[in-house]
């Protein structure tokens, strides 16, 4: 009897998780005036189905995520450059930057007139030091030689482009002494090599420092700021939305691919398109050795389909959306776009 009856169970169970699929609602129960009409609540309420994706009532494989550690980004600290912009990038998130930053102007022996985590701003004290070679005036503010001219730095830290990350500002300004008083700071960037010297020093004190005594700043955890890179799915055209300039989106995108493996064929920056070949069932293989074994190889893959695609870049006002094209006049397969275009949002930097 014990057995018929735990096999029945099983089956039960089985019968009854094929008809959760196929629920629907049932109506409230209704309670006589007389007795008391307590407050119902829905704790498991059903929401409404949002389908962007039109894929309501098709089977669709959901494959295991790849590990983000395989693009050799994970805690690197880079400095970047663009045009006269700069900055230092880090696969960290900024609440736990933040910490190490302070630790970077302590061991400068700096001062900061203001901090403000949630912001994301450090700005140090006047320094005396000379004027000269950036290298040999960040030794003179480590050392504590003093000079005729005053420095004064201020940092700020934002959010990077992809989740978890952190982008590292710094602007010098210089003032000469006159008559013992300081001039009025104009907040204008005085010399652009001297910032880029502080962000490589600050890049080889986080690089030591950044995984030892984990620290994490509440105040930076909060900071404030929009994303910048948004995926957009539709059932027709998915959309990668970049809050950016175009230069930066452009260069955001192409290493992005490149980072992430995707081999670019060819690039028309005037027409904002990168050619790609992108094969979706086939594993990434961002490893360098890889890659440069695929480049060699490709005139045996002639009988191989090519699976190429355009990903096309289109300023929107203050932002830049990426679509994935089959060709010039033919939007690519929707889902097939929005996982390449996942790929560069999760290797973007």
């Amino acid at each position: 009897m014990l057995l018929t009856l735990l096999a029945g169970c099983g089956l039960s169970n089985f019968d009854r998780d094929e008809q959760y699929l196929s629920a629907g609602s049932i109506d409230r129960v209704s309670i006589p005036d007389p007795l008391d009409q307590p407050d119902f609540v829905d704790v498991r309420v059903i929401p409404e189905v949002n389908d962007p994706r039109n894929i309501s009532g098709r089977v669709v494989e959901i494959k295991v995520p790849e590990a983000l550690a395989e693009n050799g980004l994970v805690n690197s600290i880079v400095v970047r450059r663009l045009g006269d912009a700069q900055w230092l990038f880090l696969d960290s998130p900024p609440a736990t930057v933040w910490p190490k930053i302070r630790g970077f102007w302590a061991q400068l022996g700096i001062g900061m007139d203001e901090i403000n985590p949630g912001l994301g701003i450090m700005e140090s004290n006047w320094i005396g030091a000379s004027e000269g070679d950036p290298e040999e005036v960040f030794n003179e503010v480590k050392n504590g030689a003093g000079g005729d001219v005053q420095h004064k730095f201020q940092l700020r830290l934002e959010r990077g482009i992809r989740n978890g990350s952190t982008e590292v500002y710094i602007e010098h300004h210089r003032q000469d002494v006159i008559g013992g008083l300081l001039a009025v700071w104009d907040r204008e960037s005085s010399n652009v090599e001297l910032e880029h010297e502080f962000l490589k020093q600050l890049a080889y004190y986080l690089g030591e420092n950044i995984n030892t005594n984990y620290t994490v700043s509440l105040g930076a955890a909060g900071l404030a700021a929009e994303e910048r890179a948004i995926l957009i799915p539709d059932s027709q055209t998915p959309v990668l939305r970049y809050r950016l300039s175009f230069s930066r989106a452009w260069v955001t995108v192409g290493q992005a691919l490149e980072n992430a493996g995707v081999d670019v064929s060819d690039l028309d920056r005037d027409s904002a398109v990168y050619y790609v070949r992108y094969d979706p069932d086939r594993r990434r293989d961002p490893n360098m050795v890889q890659r440069a074994f695929r480049r060699l190889s490709r005139q045996n893959q002639e009988d191989q389909p090519t699976h190429e695609y355009l990903v096309y870049l289109q300023t929107q006002g203050k932002e830049v959306d990426v679509m994935v094209l089959a060709d010039v006049s033919t939007y690519a397969d929707a889902l097939l776009a929005e996982q390449l275009l996942t790929l560069i949002k999760e290797y973007s930097s």
